[in-house]
């Protein structure tokens, strides 16, 4: 895990994807190689593997808010507005005190409600 986000620091993405795996391979009940790998593919364009890295993140740890925001972004960019108003509740459910989670809901809602109108 420290080798991946060395190499992640590095913005060295491939080589922190291996180390990211092997960590996983190991142990994948670890919540931080799934998000970090889901950082990186992210980053790499591949939203598809990225959201998969953050649910098995949320597998091994559903309290980790921040998966659960990336999910809700990625979804938000990707128009699956209602998906993503689910990921952002879970955020303020979680994290009632979660400023981000309450204003990226309500972008989304304003954003739904402005083409309803």
């Amino acid at each position: 895990l420290k080798l991946g986000l060395e190499k992640q620091k590095e913005k060295n993405f491939h080589q922190a994807k291996k180390y990211y795996e092997n960590a996983i391979k190991i142990d994948p009940e670890i919540v931080f190689p799934h998000y970090n790998l889901g950082l990186i593919n992210e980053k790499l364009g591949n939203t598809v593997k990225a959201k998969k890295n953050y649910l098995q993140a949320i597998k091994a740890e559903p309290l980790f808010v921040y998966s659960y925001t990336n999910l809700g972004i990625i979804c938000q960019k990707e128009g699956e507005k209602e998906k993503a108003i689910e990921y952002f509740q879970k955020v303020i459910e979680i994290d009632t005190k979660n400023l981000n989670g309450y204003k990226n809901v309500e972008k989304i809602l304003t954003f739904i409600n402005m083409l309803i109108k």
